[in-house]
């Protein structure tokens, strides 16, 4: 034991003749660590003190705000730090920039370099021209820029709260400027709500409930903004005047200002493809409402799940449950209803009861100004509790297209943008001796009362798209169909390929 003491003692002489001064670093290490440590509660007691910060979690609409306003300043284009991504929807906490953006986000067209040119003269071609654009956003971590001649921080950082096996952390963001007086920066999320919602007029944007973590609650995610389609573009018959009078802003003042619960209950009842997505995509855009979709299916979902995502929902706004036939709560109870014992214990193993679905909504904390709209192909499938007036305030039963909607189907096909697009291929469509109005009579009489759904009748007119006399020369292939809106993709000369947004969805519902 002496001898290796003495080992060492001659070592670190030895050392100390030939690097005078080494056997100090220890020392020299301990008080760059206390000085470490004295510096960091210095700074943070100096940045609590005299700088003024603002944090925003990914779960908050805020969120959108700031970092739609960062992506398209000069934050984001004269950073050198800088995230790229062709993909911002990660699920339930990022971003999700405009889909309609078809262009590298933050491209300035002024310095365009060489390469930029080529990737322009890229898109041209088929295969590159609807790949995802490149988003720009500043790396994690802290930048600077100036703000009305005033130096802000933007910082952004992962949180801390473990979320499982989740793909990503969600992010926080923090903005900062010197100084107790946090006015510039509200000023700048202010103006950054103004800027994202001036984007988002003419849409209504669609969410849909994620959970984030395996200890997470449900929340409400923005996953898409749809283009607002007008009540006029929607071919349905007279009896649904009384929907439209009905959801008209004018009428929601007329509740309010009675004191009447502004709480309606609707149920679109009919074929696949009678309209029934349509028409609430409509419904939502005249009144300025955002929807919220809810899959009671979701194994991730439960009564209390439901009960706070309901609770969550803003003062106005639509909630929509589709299908609500195919969800085995909803199905009808009784005596007289057969049901073998496998689906019995699975009805009794489901997570939501169907009174716990009946809670929320009309029970005594149920919220208020909410529309609720439920579609269905088969409402003789539905448990009566779940229709009763309170509940289902009014059913609109759509049903396949009378020849007087394909009259009004062919006039939108062909009759609005023709006159919009001269030089765009419209002569075609305006060749001849007939009018557009002559030819859509023609039209509809051809079609069978009650024999195809709109969406099969836009279907054919898709495959003939700005060529009106051939979908006419063509109809007679609709007229020998059978009368079922089941299969609207058979109906002649490759219509199974059409594909209508609006109405591939609601062919499905």
């Amino acid at each position: 034991m002496e001898d290796d003491v003495m080992g060492q003692g001659l070592f670190i002489g030895l050392l100390d003749k030939i690097f005078p001064g080494l056997t100090y670093l220890p020392y020299f290490a301990v008080l760059a660590l206390i000085a470490k440590n004295i510096f960091e509660f210095w700074s943070d007691s100096i940045t609590a003190r005299f700088v003024s910060t603002i944090e925003i979690s990914a779960h908050d609409e805020t969120y959108n705000y700031l970092m739609n306003w960062v992506s398209q300043n000069g934050i984001s284009k004269d950073n050198y730090r800088l995230r790229a991504s062709a993909t911002l929807t990660n699920e339930g906490f990022t971003w999700s920039p405009d889909p309609d953006e078809k262009q590298d986000a933050n491209r300035n067209d002024e310095d365009e370099d060489p390469l930029a040119k080529q990737i322009s003269e890229m898109r041209s071609m088929s295969s590159l021209f609807n790949v995802k654009p490149i988003y720009w956003t500043p790396a994690l971590g802290t930048h600077f820029f100036l703000y009305e001649n005033r130096i802000l921080a933007f910082s952004r950082g992962l949180e801390n709260q473990n979320y499982g096996a989740t793909p990503r952390q969600p992010e926080k963001l923090a903005i900062s400027c010197l100084g107790r007086d946090a006015t510039i920066l509200k000023k700048l999320l202010y103006n950054a709500r103004i800027d994202f919602l001036e984007k988002q007029k003419g849409k209504t944007s669609i969410f849909r409930a994620t959970k984030l973590g395996p200890e997470e609650e449900m929340t409400w995610t923005r996953c898409m903004a749809k283009a607002t389609r007008p009540m006029s573009t929607i071919v349905l018959d007279e009896q649904l005047k009384d929907l439209r009078r009905y959801l008209d802003p004018q009428t929601k003042h007329w509740y309010a200002n009675r004191g009447i619960p502004y709480r309606r209950g609707y149920l679109f009842a009919g074929p696949p493809g009678t309209g029934k997505t349509s028409l609430t995509l409509a419904a939502a855009g005249l009144m300025g409402l955002d929807i919220y979709m809810v899959n009671l299916n979701s194994p991730r979902l439960n009564e209390d799940s439901l009960a706070s995502l309901f609770q969550q929902l803003p003062e106005t706004c639509l909630v929509l449950l589709e299908d609500i036939d195919a969800t085995e709560l909803a199905q009808k109870r009784g005596a007289g209803t057969s049901m073998s014992s496998q689906k019995r214990k699975r009805r009794d193993a489901e997570k939501i009861s169907l009174s716990g679905l009946l809670n929320v909504i009309d029970g005594v904390g149920a919220q208020e100004g909410r529309v609720l709209v439920m579609t269905s192909n088969h409402t003789e499938n539905i448990d009566p509790a779940l229709l009763r007036p309170g509940r289902i305030d009014h059913t609109i039963n759509f049903q396949l297209a009378t020849s007087q909607a394909a009259v009004m189907l062919f006039k939108q096909m062909y009759d609005a943008p023709e006159t919009q697009a001269e030089g765009h291929g419209s002569e075609k469509a305006l060749a001849g001796r007939e009018s557009i109005a002559s030819k859509a009579s023609r039209f509809g009489k051809e079609v069978p009362d009650f024999a195809l759904s709109p969406a099969a009748i836009q279907g054919f007119l898709l495959t003939h798209l700005d060529d009106p006399d051939g979908a006419l020369a063509a109809v007679q292939a609709i007229k020998h169909q059978k009368s079922s809106a089941s299969d609207p993709q058979d109906i002649s000369n490759g219509a199974e390929s059409f594909s209508e947004s609006e109405e591939e969805h609601d062919s499905n519902t």
